[in-house]
């Protein structure tokens, strides 16, 4: 083994411990400590571990900023060798000036210069052995076993090293970069967004220049009116699905240090999209798939949902363990597109109401989920997290209505799947066969008291809209097995269903689904 190899082992090592330490820490405070001494070792790492660490400060404190908003730069005399050898000249030769970084990042950091006829430019190079030194990581990752729900739940987990090794070749290939960058800027003509202009004559796999672009970060902005706010929101969200469902690319990375916030020259608000480095590209088929199954559960259409996810990649028999959950689990995915009217990010809940739908078994959806499935969830991620800091509500379905032609709506619309082979010897449900509210009656001496209506997917917690005092009288009474009750409710995936009858004096109780 190489000392380069040892040595990226010795930080994976490190990372490796602070991790441990993360997830055994029992009180906040001690979590918080943990978190920001493993943020440190991300940032001490630069290369493909800092790019993890990237990926997982998705929904995490300000502990993880410098890994997203940038690391301390490496000085510029340093850089200027690598910066000649790709120019193939002089570095004064091309620029009138540059400057000292102050935005530095896992494999490369951006200096500000200015050309010869005085445009200001941002110059992005790779930094000196990155190449080496991300080898030598995936070599290590390359060793590693698959263990604890890798295992357990029989993830692909070649695949997804494969997927992070691919992923990694194409961001340290700033021609391939530039080129992502530049269909974006060409596909997505979209009002509020704005995408760099890349400088192709400068551009070679270890440089890259384009215009320089300033702003404020998206926490920089709390004092930006509501109005303006929501602007930025429609913004993220329609470049996302003109993205996914119109040009079949998605930016891989959305964290908030590759965004700007800012006004335009009428004083719009406007969002700058930077670092085109990971992309996902989705084919015509699986986002159709997603469309189709997305446009079904808003519009409470016929559709079996296990067959959208196998032609978006899913292993079929990894599903099969949960397919009466599809429906719901499929409901509760798209939640935000349920309703016309505008939606708020805190109402998604949607780790709790997935945990509880599915326990343990949340793992068999992970893995049955083909390997670049976690980019585009991290997309996904990225933009949510974004939302959530702007804190709008906004018309998710009307968005995405908005944002896709059409004859693409009217094509996955349309989308016939076929029944899958394996269709006869599981269980298969049908979104339509769902139920979609839980209504509770208090009723006393035949006389209606209480009445309620509430979303179907409370009744995941139903022990939590009992009173108190009934609760109390429930849990004495051994004719009633309120765990059984719970577990009818999510074995069924909340199928239409009598949940509860139960006469306790002179009041009566019942609990159904429709």
């Amino acid at each position: 083994m190489s000392l380069s190899t040892l040595s990226r082992g010795l930080k994976i090592a490190k990372v490796a411990i602070q991790a441990k330490r993360l997830r055994e820490s029992t009180t906040e405070e001690k979590k918080k400590i943990a978190r920001r001494a493993l943020a440190s070792q991300f940032a001490d790492a630069r290369g493909s571990l800092m790019k993890i660490g990237q990926l997982l400060s998705a929904g995490q404190d300000d502990s993880f900023d410098e890994l997203v908003k940038g690391i301390p730069a490496i000085p510029l005399e340093e850089m200027i060798p690598a910066i000649e050898h790709s120019l193939g000249q002089p570095i004064d030769a091309v620029f009138e000036s540059i400057q000292e970084s102050d935005h530095a990042a896992s494999l490369g950091q951006v200096h500000r210069a200015i050309l010869k006829d005085g445009q200001q430019v941002a110059v992005k190079v790779r930094y000196p052995d990155i190449v080496k030194l991300v080898e030598a990581e995936i070599k290590i990752f390359g060793l590693m076993p698959g263990l604890g729900p890798v295992k357990k739940w029989g993830m692909d987990f070649e695949s997804y090293k494969q997927v992070f090794k691919s992923n990694m070749d194409r961001e340290l290939d700033y021609c391939e970069e530039a080129k992502t960058q530049q269909l974006f800027k060409n596909a997505l003509n979209i009002p509020g967004l704005f995408i760099p202009t890349v400088y192709d004559q400068y551009n070679s796999s270890d440089l890259m220049v384009q215009s320089w672009e300033s702003g404020q970060y998206l926490d920089e902005i709390s004092d930006w009116s509501i109005g303006d706010k929501k602007t930025l929101g429609e913004t993220l969200l329609t470049t996302l699905f003109k993205s996914l469902f119109e040009l079949g690319v998605v930016h891989g990375d959305p964290h908030i240090g590759n965004y700007y916030f800012r006004r335009d020259k009428n004083q719009l608000p406007q969002v700058v999209m930077m670092d085109f480095g990971c992309k996902v590209d989705i084919a015509e088929t699986r986002r159709l798939a997603l469309l189709n199954l997305m446009l079904a559960v808003s519009e409470d259409r016929s559709v079996i949902p296990i067959r959208n996810f196998a032609a978006m990649g899913f292993e079929v028999t990894k599903l099969a363990n949960i397919g009466e959950s599809l429906p719901m689990l499929s409901r509760t995915l798209f939640k935000p597109f349920l309703q016309s009217g505008l939606f708020h990010i805190s109402h998604w809940e949607l780790e709790t109401t997935v945990g509880r739908l599915l326990g343990e078994k949340k793992w068999w959806f992970r893995s049955a989920g083909p390997s670049d499935l976690f980019l585009l969830l991290r997309a996904f991620q990225g933009v949510v997290q974004q939302l959530d800091l702007l804190k709008v509500s906004l018309p998710w379905k009307d968005i995405l209505l908005r944002s896709v032609d059409p004859g693409t709506v009217q094509k996955a619309r349309s989308m016939q799947l076929p029944a899958i082979p394996q269709e006869q010897q599981i269980a298969v449900s049908d979104v339509k066969c769902l139920a979609t509210t839980l209504c509770i009656k208090v009723s006393s001496e035949g006389k209606e008291r209480v009445s309620a209506r509430v979303p179907a997917e409370l009744a995941l917690d139903f022990e939590s809209l009992m009173p108190s005092d009934v609760l109390e009288l429930l849990h004495k009474d051994k004719t009633v097995d309120l765990a059984l009750i719970q577990r009818n409710i999510t074995e069924s995936g909340i199928a239409p269903q009598t949940v509860f009858q139960h006469q306790i004096g002179i009041k009566k109780y019942e609990v159904w689904l429709e």
